[in-house]
């Protein structure tokens, strides 16, 4: 049987045809990572603590599903696909080891949220959603910047913030979220093989 590869790489490998992606890359074992932010980002963060935002981690299926609202609207208003419901429950039913839902509280309402994976000492930020709020108190920086300090508590080495869009267009939707991200992480390089042929 022949299986196509979906191989993602650092360095560009001989006799393949690779796709140059990009990501944004924190390194948690930076010891001084509020100083690697942004600046505009630490003042927003320092803001947004002044609200009385709650920082905390989705338990009940319910949970995940007033979630997955929000990302659907989300994802309508910034005209980015977002992934059909049913996805939602391979998602809950993983091991919460692996699988995890961050959201921040503002008045007793959810209003940020950050669905992530983790493997071995990797972090992967999957996907946001937020309210309109959460930008006026700059909730989405808090939530990031708490998922950061979570993910270095646990011994985790890096977070993949989930990819740049090399396609954005200037002042678009996804241009803003590419911008976010890298006020957060360095961008990184690396090839994608999509056409490589395992013979098993």
């Amino acid at each position: 049987n022949k299986l196509k590869l979906l191989i993602h790489a650092y360095k560009e490998l001989p006799n393949l045809k690779p796709v140059m992606l990009a990501t944004a890359m924190v390194n948690l074992k930076n010891d001084n990572l509020w100083m690697s932010l942004d600046k505009k980002q630490r003042n927003r963060i320092r803001r947004a603590k002044e609200k009385n935002l709650k920082f905390k981690e989705a338990q009940t299926k319910q949970e995940w599903l007033e979630y997955y609202k929000l990302y659907k609207e989300t994802s309508t208003r910034k005209n980015i696909k977002f992934y059909p419901e049913e996805y939602l429950d391979s998602l809950f039913n993983l091991d919460r080891d692996y699988s995890k839902l961050f959201y921040v509280e503002y008045q007793n309402k959810p209003i940020s949220y950050a669905q992530v994976f983790i493997h071995k000492k990797i972090i992967f930020l999957n996907s946001l959603a937020n309210t309109e709020k959460s930008y006026e108190i700059n909730a989405n920086a808090y939530l990031l910047w708490k998922t950061i300090e979570w993910a270095k508590e646990k011994g985790i080495e890096l977070y993949d913030l989930g990819g740049i869009d090399e396609n954005a267009k200037e002042n678009s939707a996804p241009a803003r979220v590419n911008k976010f991200k890298l006020s957060f992480g360095d961008r990184i390089d690396f090839y994608e093989y999509t056409d490589s042929i395992l013979y098993a």
